[in-house]
Parts: C-alpha cells; structure tokens; sequence
C-alpha cells in the first residue's frame, strides 16, 4: 500500500500499477486525483473483496459503473468518498440510487459549482426566525464589552473625544511627566563622560595639574 501512496503522489498510479500492487487484505484503497479508471477500479475490488473505505475522488476516469462494479465485489463498503471536481460530484449523486433507493431527490448543489452572484440571493433571507424570536435578547449580550459609538454618532455637544485625540493626549501627558527623569539621565551621561575623558585623556590631567598649580600658587 505504501508503494501504491507513493505513485499516486508522483502522479503515475494508474490501472496497470494498481491491479498489480492489489492486495487481498487491504482495507482501505485512495486512489483520488489518479489515472485509475473504471476497469482498473474494478478489478482492483474484485481482488480487495475487504475493502470498508475508498477515495476516489477527483477521477475524471470513474464513471457509475466503476462504482457500481465497486459496490458488487465490496460488500463491506464503509466509505465512499467522491467530489472535487464537477464529474466527480455528478458521478457521486448517481450513485447515491445504490446505497440509498428510495431517495427521491438525488440532485444537490456543490460548492465546486457555486457561482458569486447564486451566493447574494438569499442575503435578506431571516434564518430560523421562528426559534430566534423565542430567545430572550439578554441571550446575545456580550458581558464586559461597551460599544463605542461611531464616528457618525458623534455630534457637537458630545464631551467623547476620538480615539486618535485620546492617544495622543495620553502621549503628551506621559512626555511631560517623563520629562524630568530624562533630563536627570542626560547630565548624568555627561558627567559620567566628562569624568570617563578627565581618567583616560593625558590632555585632561595636564589641564588638572595645570588647575591645581594655579590655585596653590595664588594662595601662596
């Protein structure tokens, strides 16, 4: 089975590669998105009589008779899964008459064959109304949330500020009281500066010698 995964991932399973590959005891067979056709299908299930899953979705080649020769060798049939593409998805609705008789509709839309404009037509539509209507409101409320009102709502005599102005009030506020602290920080670089030059400057000692001299010599 791992050798029948590994062609289908490179694209090269078809019904030579996966009648010979067939196995008695397996029990699942994924040949979706293959080259595998109705008699590959079916012989494949005549010498898999146990299978309970298959895939064989995206294969254009696999008609209704690929499936119903499925059907009559697999009597442990499980799953079936089909679609991807719109012969696929035809194909699964046709044979929907083997597992399911007595169905009278068959016929269903897919999303592989959803068109935009089909999508807006039931917009106004109200879903389950008859139940909804039944529910208490406070049913919806969302606890801890407080809407805002739009910028719409907003009119002249409304002491609410915008969001933008109260970020950047907030900013002004918090610059002005930063404002200390950062002008402390900055004379203490410089004299930590001023003082890191005076220890590894010669320049710096001679003008401190220089300094000290002149003020002994005056007090003499």
């Amino acid at each position: 089975m791992s050798i029948a995964a590994i062609a289908k991932r490179r694209k090269l399973l078809d019904d030579d590669l996966i009648i010979s590959l067939a196995d008695s005891s397996w029990e699942i067979l994924d040949v979706s998105g293959s080259d595998v056709s109705n008699s590959g299908l079916a012989k494949a299930a005549e010498i898999c009589k146990s299978l309970r899953a298959v895939d064989i979705s995206r294969c254009n080649k696999i008609t209704y008779m690929g499936v119903s020769e499925l059907v009559q060798h697999c009597r442990s049939l499980e799953t079936l899964r089909c679609g991807g593409c719109r012969s696929s998805e035809s194909k699964a609705r046709r044979s929907l008459s083997m597992f399911k008789p007595n169905l009278s509709n068959v016929e269903g839309e897919t999303w592989e064959e959803l068109d935009t404009t089909e999508i807006g037509h039931g917009v106004s539509l109200a879903l389950d109304e008859p139940f909804v209507k039944y529910i208490d409101p406070e049913t919806w409320v969302v606890r801890g949330f407080v809407q805002n009102p739009t910028s719409a709502a907003l009119s002249l005599n409304s002491n609410e500020l915008p969001i933008a102005e109260k970020f950047r009030l907030a900013f002004v506020e918090r610059d002005a009281r930063l404002a200390p602290k950062r002008a402390k920080n900055a004379r203490q670089h410089q004299r930590r500066a001023e003082r890191n030059w005076m220890m590894s400057s010669d320049e710096a000692k001679a003008i401190v010698f220089a300094s000290k001299a002149t003020r002994s010599l005056h007090k003499s």
